[in-house]
């Protein structure tokens, strides 16, 4: 009888947030710039049949230069997957709040995620509609990004979400749930979130704790995020939380970890992590915009999971002897802040955008903590070697593809995204040095920080950075398929006065292949000396001449594995010629040498004569 009473109260509220804009420190966000939707979120949690009941408002601008006549929603925890496991999604009414008309709407779609309503007149570009989704939401019970298992909830993409209007195509974006990554491309928006849930719920979500309200048995909980691409929510009777505060530039983030209690040493090991991250990836790319972080344990078939201000962490990793895969998912999930959540690519047509950074960024944890030995374990461990035994048995792909073109083949999918992508990135860090590389990232942060971006955008913007034109390096990686060979199949040294010209000649072995590529040539001397140059390889084959002020012994082709494939990296002896002179050159030379001689003996005579020599 109380829920009714304090359901009176948040209504009042809900009212009052949509009038409000309480001024967060959560982004740097221009609203009127962006024309953010904004979402007023009540929901009551029934645990004894896990239910929802909720009330949602949405205010939306049209920030596109064309009328609608629709407004199109993903409603992705409706997907076959999760309806099958007890999912169950009861919409009683949808009512626009600008006229109090209740409006005709229709749920389907290719997957049944897709909810249509129809607008009683076309809404103009910059014209504001509010309206409310009334709907009911049973969870299902399931390990998975959306569900319910012992005793911990995920409520991932689990709302009701504006699509995002094509104006390239003239459409909403229609894509259905892809279950083997994420199909998603959400608008940046504002999120006020009451949740009424028993008293010893401990919840975290996206956003800012504003207040925690108890009655009873009972609590309401109110999150408010500010420009973020969605909104998720984990929660659990179980949860224990540590939370640090940081400072990153001038700037306070707060960092919890929530947790089981039997896994606290784990718990702390995230939270660790984490901090890291953060501060980490903040300077190699960009300050991290938001005010809190929080990870999450939840039990989930994936090893992570991020959303805006949260990551999901499956329970399978809380053990001391997944400690590194536990860092490894936890840095790599931290990473989709910066790529997806804030430099906004589209998951479902473009996952190379955000899963190769973010697979990358990983591994570049385990590089700037660690040390680069570390770091060449762990991305040969979990990058290179998975890959080249993806190859052993499967085709090379294109990166630049969308999770549609994979489908179910989820191996291919995560090798060619995920493992190849990182590989990409790296030989790019290898082409353009430390130095530049990242500041071409800090450059794509800085133009595209709470914007949409592409992969086209991001290269354009690589090579205005670096001032290279770098086509040549992504059309091989991005565009087309197949993996190089590369092979020393000669190598001769002529020297002079200790100074030598070395002339290698590299051969390309996979006929399926022809790019170009810059290719690693590691030069050996006599004690320890050792120099690596980059080779430009042009088709099939390629000379490379080389000075150098060392006698080389051997040359090897790409000896630390950076450009993907199997090399013939195998130790090259380098042949040594001397220069040599022909009769003629050898008469001139003898000739200047006695001239030389005679002018001496002139000179010394003269001086004798003149008693300057004692």
């Amino acid at each position: 009888m109380r829920l009714h009473s304090m359901s009176k109260i948040v209504l009042v509220l809900l009212l009052i947030a949509l009038s409000l804009n309480i001024g967060l420190p959560s982004g740097d966000c221009l609203e009127e710039e962006l024309l953010l939707d904004k979402y007023v979120i009540y929901a009551t949690l029934i645990e004894r049949n896990k239910t929802l009941l909720v009330q949602e408002t949405v205010e939306f601008r049209n920030k596109y230069n064309v009328k609608l006549k629709e407004l199109c929603f993903h409603v992705y925890s409706n997907a076959p997957q999760f309806r099958k496991s007890g999912s169950l999604l009861i919409i009683n009414y949808i009512k626009d709040l600008n006229t109090t008309q209740y409006l005709n709407y229709t749920l389907g779609g290719i997957d049944g995620t897709l909810l249509v309503v129809k607008l009683p007149r076309p809404l103009s570009p910059r014209e504001t509609k509010i309206i409310k989704i009334s709907f009911s939401l049973k969870i299902p019970v399931r390990r998975d990004r959306f569900g319910y298992y012992d005793d911990i909830y995920a409520l991932g993409t689990w709302y009701p979400i504006l699509a995002v209007y094509r104006e390239d195509r003239g459409e909403w974006n229609r894509a259905p749930y892809y279950p083997h990554g994420e199909s998603y491309n959400f608008d940046f928006a504002n999120y006020d979130v009451y949740l009424n849930v028993s008293k010893n719920m401990i919840v975290a979500a996206t956003g800012v704790k504003i207040e925690e309200t108890i009655e009873n048995d009972r609590k309401i909980v109110h999150f408010k995020a500010e420009c973020v691409r969605e909104h998720c929510i984990v929660m659990s009777p179980k949860f224990k939380v540590k939370s640090k505060k940081i400072t990153i530039e001038g700037r306070t983030v707060e960092v919890s970890s929530y947790y089981i209690p039997e896994q606290e040493y784990e718990g702390e090991v995230a939270l660790d992590t984490a901090i890291y991250s953060l501060r980490l990836y903040s300077d190699l790319y960009g300050p991290y915009p938001y005010p809190i972080l929080r990870v999450c344990e939840v039990h989930g078939w994936f090893g992570g999971m991020e959303y805006p201000m949260l990551i999901m962490i499956t329970s399978y990793l809380y053990s001391r002897e997944r400690r590194e895969y536990l860092e490894l998912v936890v840095a790599h999930e931290v990473a989709h802040q910066w790529w997806y959540c804030i430099i906004a690519n589209d998951e479902g047509e473009e996952p190379w955008m955000d899963e190769a950074f973010a697979e990358y960024s990983g591994v570049l944890y385990f590089e700037f903590r660690y040390g680069k030995s570390k770091f060449k374990e762990i991305f040969r461990r979990t990058v290179i070697d998975p890959f080249y035994r993806y190859l052993q048995r499967n085709e090379d792909d294109i990166s630049a593809k969308s999770v549609w073109y994979f489908g179910d083949d989820v191996y291919r999918y995560v090798n060619i995204i995920y493992n190849k992508g990182a590989c990409t990135l790296h030989m790019l860090r290898l082409i353009l040095g430390d130095e530049l590389f990242f500041s071409s990232l800090k450059k794509v942060y800085r133009e595209y920080k709470f914007k949409k971006i592409s992969i086209k955008d991001f290269t354009k913007t690589v090579e205005e950075a670096t001032g290279r034109d770098l086509d040549w390096f992504f059309r091989a990686w991005l565009y087309s398929r197949g993996i190089p060979r590369y092979s020393i199949v000669k190598a001769v040294a002529r020297g002079i006065d200790r100074k030598y010209e070395l002339i290698i000649v590299i051969c390309q072995l996979n006929p399926d292949v022809n790019i170009t590529m810059y290719v690693p040539v590691t030069i050996y001397g006599w004690y320890g000396v050792k120099y690596v140059k980059l080779i430009k390889v042009e088709g099939s084959e390629s000379k490379a001449i080389i000075k150098i002020p060392f006698e080389p012994r051997f040359v090897r082709v790409d000896e630390e594995d950076v450009i993907l494939g199997k090399d013939n990296s195998v130790l090259v002896p380098v042949e040594i010629k001397y220069f040599t002179l022909s009769r003629e050159e050898v008469q001139v030379q003898v000739g200047s040498l006695l001239l030389l001689i005679l002018l001496d003996l002139v000179l010394f005579i003269r001086l004798s004569k003149r008693g300057t020599v004692k």
